[in-house]
């Protein structure tokens, strides 16, 4: 801590508290302790002097108690001749500053001298002064309105923060710069305080700047006092918006420090009383950039990153005044840790997902970069600070512009980023993201990664202007969007002359190498913990990815770096930490944590993953695996196959037969999908045998990685080992893969029967009672065999049951025929078990079994045993009920009943007017402890609620049907509610329109004006929903949300690309929101996490984790919710909210309900046939876990109640 600092500020505090404190007695003297202080237009007082000492001001007399408070916290100036840490003195001295200067103002507001007079000054946009009658004034404090209004932006993200300017700039051109780079980034701009009796508003004035509430520049004072504004507006913001009370004054500081973003700029000299305002500022973890010589202070603490920064003007390397205001903003934008938040792509041609894996074909191309006939090449570096000038974007060498039609180039893509919470290991993350980035331009194809990209423009994208340095537009904007949490600046440098060309490729290789060799150098035993990806269980809801350091995740596009970077860099993303836990089998690969993640990624359907074996409770896959690896029994080996290749395997199946066996989240053993890298892995199958045990691969992989195929061989013992391989321009049967075994002597001949190998050691008799039990039940269908055979139907075969058809100690015994003999005799027993097991549960289901074709049994030769002799344990056979046990006619039925640590939030929708609102009712939903309507499990919590759904006004585009049904009620949401009302509905569901009815679009004045028609013809608690359209969506709902405060009506719907307004509008004014994301257990959680992250409470979020109609994907919601439902109950915070679904809108949007004529007379009667599609759909969805059902018929309502009735009994 800077003693001249502390002195300074110290020696400042002690001053403006003694003029406080003179100037309240003068106050009180001449005008009474009764006489009233008031803030214009707020709520909160005093803000400051309220948040910190939970005190109201509202007369000159209760200024006393907070000047007494401020007097407490001054400190004697320190000693000349000792030194001691002075941080906690001048902290106190800048908190004293804040409420003086406060009593101050409030002071000056009795005496009428506040707003502070500017004789032509003409605000766009101010707090009002009824009673002001001057010729023009400077703002004063914010009023309350305009706080909600800014807040919501600075919530949401669309203003990254503020900036108070205290003091004047070196010129009248340095302050039009300075303010219009902040303007630039859409940083609110707070003006107070003097240089030398020169303001920052006194120059801005001159040059004509516009100032006000619509241009974002606030001008406070000309005082230093007047920096008191800016600080009791972050104050309320933390009131307003965090649910912050006053007196959590702590609270209040650290709300500040990490979610508003301000900082103060002090320009010209720094007096006393301005090093005292800014130790209140930094208090408040608001960092101050001086641009004069003042002490610094470095070290982080009170604020995120410095304290004090001095950038003296005159010492910033610039050609002009324009260039130094954009570096000391940028150099301020740095130590607050501003985000700037970038919301579309600035190029030509349309930008979006939609877009992503667009083929441009040769036809249709301007010019390519790498390919067959170039090399184009992308590499992303994390440098210093102050190497990057951010949005800096060269194009260096020549442009396509002069190329022929079709021609192909060399191209290199460098991006350097910087960051104060980048890492190193973060690069190859970020780096893969350029593919996806650069993607999602329309007419623009990229492929590959790293120095094999290969990008191609096409005609029509050229014709609309694209070009090179568009690629950096993309990158800059993106990488600022995506990744702003941990990228702070970002420049792109785009080479196409030759030499720089070449010199960047070779850094970038040697890059590349360097994070190969990284990742190779670690091992699964050096670390304790690896990770898991759900990115996948959008497509594969039951799939487990574990990802370790020796394995990487079977797309290959992630490995253990990848997901430790991922999780760093979002950690409620998709890649989550798995503590290893206790050491179960380090052969196979098994540990408690493995095991408890494979339970929970799966919902329950696999209980444990080996992950170093195909044959014994292998990795699931989801389907993008790069390469299957399946076990082939006629040679004791696998077979690994490229989803390159198309061709015929050894195994009679192609690449995406074969992936049907293993996709999809199923754990099959002896076939696994892997990505393709992992081969190179010493922990590759270890526990069945190695990479040794590989016989047949695609040609695609022996010759795009013979060199690390190579590395491998080696390590193996065997250099020629890739060349005994067979592919399939040699091999493609399964005979001619035997012969070929046999003629290249390939070393799985020597390695018996493949099977996954344990940790521990087991005794040699436990082996042959296996092979007894084995050979002797041979002809046994209803059969229990230990430890190792398949259980039969009706038990669910064991997870452990691998293919393992003969065991080691049996095959040392016998030679190679007898050995294949026996496998193959073997197979037939697990297939006739299978067999078995099917016929049985045919049978008691009331079918018959087709007879099964008579299949040859090799002989079984006779083989002595190896040990003494030890008896078989005795069979264990499964007792069938002569009549199943669900046929039988029973007053009760016994199951198994399932006990959940979890429940579901209940939460309150609408406000009674003890509570602050209108309502005549509210409705309360969730509180369940199990399944829907299974009360023998737990709680059944509250009734699910129903919605009718209404329109703001009468809609276009309904069924007939539904216009029948209500009638003229559909002129005016007022009545519609009412009659909604009538119906039965215990919510209102209220859909803003995207236009009137003669087409013009929605204004916030005709949905506030809707909304309350509606609160007033009806006392039901009200859901609005907005268009669906991101910025109508805002636009309405913001207004909406303030018209209805106190009213806690729903707001939606909140998605992952804009979310951030509406719940900055629903923290404001009291609201709840709806989160909804498309049919994805793990999309629902994210959102959830990142509504909550803003400070929003659960139980003011309600999911709709979107449904479908009946014939439309209804089961897969179904699905979805019922997932969700789970997690919920198995203890999962983030899905233990409330369901809304959206029936009604799904129902009457399908065929079958909207048409009327011209189908086929098999459907029916229209009207019955459509209302049955709305009650099937809701009747199945609240059974899935639906918490409120929005319908639009009323008969389906009467229904549906009806239901719900009589199951909840």
């Amino acid at each position: 801590m800077s003693k001249y600092i502390a002195t300074r500020a110290i020696r400042g505090a002690n001053a403006i508290v003694a003029e406080a404190d003179a100037l309240l007695k003068k106050a009180i003297a001449e005008k009474g302790a009764e006489t009233p202080v008031v803030f214009p237009n707020t709520a909160y007082f005093l803000p400051t002097t309220y948040g910190m000492l939970n005190h109201k001001v509202e007369t000159l007399g209760d200024l006393e108690f907070s000047l007494d408070y401020a007097k407490k916290l001054l400190h004697p100036l320190p000693d000349d001749n000792l030194w001691v840490p002075y941080l906690g003195e001048t902290l106190d001295s800048g908190q004293a500053t804040l409420l003086a200067a406060e009593a101050i103002e409030g002071i000056r507001f009795a005496y009428g001298e506040q707003p502070g007079a500017y004789p032509g000054l003409e605000l766009t946009g101010s707090t009002e002064y009824p009673d002001f009658t001057g010729d023009g004034h400077l703002n004063g404090p914010i009023d309350d309105i305009q706080l909600r209004s800014w807040g919501i932006q600075l919530v949401d993200g669309r203003m990254p923060g503020f900036a108070a300017i205290v003091g004047a700039a070196r010129s009248n051109e340095a302050a039009v710069s300075i303010v219009r780079e902040l303007q630039k980034r859409n940083i609110l701009i707070f003006l107070c305080g003097n240089s030398n009796g020169r303001s920052m508003i006194d120059q801005l004035q001159e040059e004509g700047v516009e100032m006000g509430y619509d241009t974002y520049i606030v001008p406070f004072g000309r005082d230093t006092i007047s920096a008191i504004y800016p600080v009791g507006f972050a104050t309320r913001s933390a009131l307003t918006f965090g649910g912050l009370k006053p007196g959590q004054w702590r609270d209040i500081l650290l709300y500040n420090k990490f979610r508003v973003f301000a900082f103060v700029l002090a320009l010209g000299e720094v007096d006393d009383l301005k090093y005292a305002a800014a130790a209140g500022a930094i208090s408040y973890g608001f960092p101050t950039i001086a641009d004069t010589v003042i002490p610094e202070i470095l070290p982080t603490g009170v604020t995120q990153y410095e304290h004090v920064i001095s950038m003296p003007w005159n010492e910033i390397e610039a050609e002009n005044d324009t260039e130094r205001a954009a570096k000391l903003v940028q150099r301020a934008i740095e130590v607050r840790g501003v985000k700037i938040k970038i919301t579309e792509v600035p190029v030509p041609v349309a930008y979006g997902s939609a877009f992503e894996g667009e083929v441009v074909r040769r036809a249709d191309m301007r010019i390519e970069f790498g390919g067959k006939k170039s090399r184009a090449y992308e590499y992303l570096r994390m440098v210093d600070m102050d190497e990057v000038e951010d949005h800096k974007i060269e194009v260096i060498g020549p442009g396509f512009e002069d190329q022929e039609v079709g021609a192909s180039i060399d191209l290199g893509i460098l991006i350097e980023v910087a960051g104060r919470k980048m890492q190193e290991d973060f690069e190859p993350v970020l780096e893969r993201q350029v593919h996806y980035f650069i993607n999602g331009a329309s007419g623009i194809q990229h492929i590959g990664q790293r120095d094999i990209a290969w990008i191609r423009i096409s005609k029509g994208a050229v014709e609309k202007g694209f070009n090179l340095k568009h690629f950096g537009e993309i990158l800059y904007a993106r990488f600022h969007a995506d990744f702003g949490a941990i990228v702070d600046k970002v420049q792109v440098k785009i080479f196409t002359d030759p030499d720089l060309h070449a010199e960047w490729l070779e850094k970038a290789r040697e890059a590349y190498e360097f994070r190969n060799q990284r990742l190779a150098d670690l091992t699964d035993e050096a670390v304790d913990t690896f990770y898991d990806c759900t990115l996948c269980q959008s497509f594969a809801p039951t799939h487990v990815c574990i990802v370790s350091p020796q394995r990487l995740g079977l797309c290959g596009a992630y490995n253990w770096l990848d997901c430790k970077a991922s999780n760093q860099i979002n950690p409620t993303g998709p890649n989550q930490p798995v503590v290893k836990g206790k050491l179960l089998d380090p052969v196979k690969g098994y540990w408690t944590g493995t095991n408890e993640n494979a339970v929970k990624n799966s919902q329950g359907t696999v209980d444990k993953v080996a992950l170093y074996s195909i044959m014994e409770n292998p990795m699931t896959a989801c389907g993008c695996f790069e390469c299957i690896v399946m076990y082939l029994p006629e040679v004791e080996g696998v077979m690994v196959v490229s989803r390159e290749d198309p061709s015929m395997t050894p195994a009679g199946m192609t690449f995406s037969t074969l992936a049907g066996m293993c996709g999809g989240g199923i754990q099959t053993p002896g076939v696994m999908g892997i990505g393709k890298f992992y081969m190179t892995s010493p922990k590759f199958l270890s526990a069945d045998g190695g990479f040794k045990r590989v016989v047949w691969m695609s040609s695609f992989l022996k010759d795009s990685m013979a060199a690390e195929f190579a590395a491998v061989a080696e390590r193996e013992g065997i250099p020629n080992l890739i060349d005994l391989i067979a592919d399939e321009r040699k091999v493609t049967t399964v005979d001619e893969l035997v012969d070929w075994v046999e003629e290249v002597k390939h070393p799985v001949l020597e390695m018996g029967v493949m099977q996954a190998e344990s940790g521990e050691v087991e005794a040699e008799v436990e082996v042959e009672v296996e092979v007894e039990a084995e050979v002797e039940v041979e002809a046994e269908v209803e059969v229990e065999v230990a430890p190792k055979a398949v259980a039969v139907a009706p038990e669910p075969i064991a997870a452990e049951a691998a293919p393992v058809l003969v065991p080691q100690a049996l095959a040392s015994a016998v030679g190679p025929a007898d050995v294949q003999q026996l496998a193959e005799t073997a197979a037939e027993i697990v297939i006739d078990r299978f067999r078995g097991a099917l016929v049985a549960a045919l049978q008691q289901l009331g079918g018959v079994a087709p007879a099964a074709p008579g299949v040859p049994v090799a002989p079984v030769p006779m083989v002595e045993p190896v040990a003494p002799e030890v008896a078989a344990p005795p069979v264990k056979k499964i007792a069938r009920a002569a009549v199943p046990p669900w046929s039988e006619e029973k007053e009760s039925l016994d199951f198994l009943k399932e006990k959940w640590p979890g429940s579901i939030r209940e939460i309150t929708l609408g406000a009674t007017a003890a509570e602050g609102g209108t309502r005549t009712k509210t409705v309360t939903i969730g509180g369940q402890t199990s399944m829907p309507f299974l009360d023998v499990e737990g709680e059944l919590g509250c009734k699910p609620a129903i919605a009718i759904e209404i329109q703001d006004r009468k809609p276009d585009d309904w069924s007939p049907l539904l216009m029948q049904a209500w009638g003229e009620a559909m002129n005016d949401p007022g009545e519609w509610a009412k009659a909604a009302e009538k119906a039965g509905a215990d919510l209102i569901l209220l859909q803003l329109s995207l236009t009137d009815a003669d087409g013009n679009p929605n204004t916030p004045e005709k949905a506030v004006a809707a909304v309350r028609k509606v609160l007033a013809a009806t006392g039901l608690p009200l859901i609005v929903l907005g268009p669906g359209q991101v910025d109508p969506d805002n636009e309405l709902l913001v207004p909406v949300a303030e018209a209805a405060v106190g009213e806690r009506i729903v707001l939606g719907v909140c998605e992952e690309k804009n979310y951030r307004t509406i719940v900055a509008a629903a923290l404001a004014h009291g609201q709840l929101v709806i989160a909804r994301t498309a049919m994805d257990v793990n999309l629902a959680k994210q959102l959830n996490i990142l509504i909550s992250d803003m400070g929003l409470p659960l139980d003011r979020i309600l999911m709709d984790p979107t449904c479908a109609g009946v014939g439309y994907g209804m089961e897969y919601g179904y699905s979805v919710m019922e997932r969700l439902r789970l997690a919920a109950l198995q203890g999962d915070g983030m899905t233990q909210l409330p369901m809304i679904v959206t029936v009604g809108y799904e129902a009457w949007r399908q065929k079958e309900s909207k048409v009327g004529e011209g189908v086929p007379e098999a459907w029916g009667d229209w009207e019955e046939r459509a209302i049955n599609w709305e009650t099937v759909t809701a009747a199945t969805l609240v059974e899935s876990a639906g918490d409120i059902v929005a319908l639009r018929h009323p008969e389906s309502v009467r229904r549906i109640r009806a239901m719900i009735e009589e199951l909840e009994g």
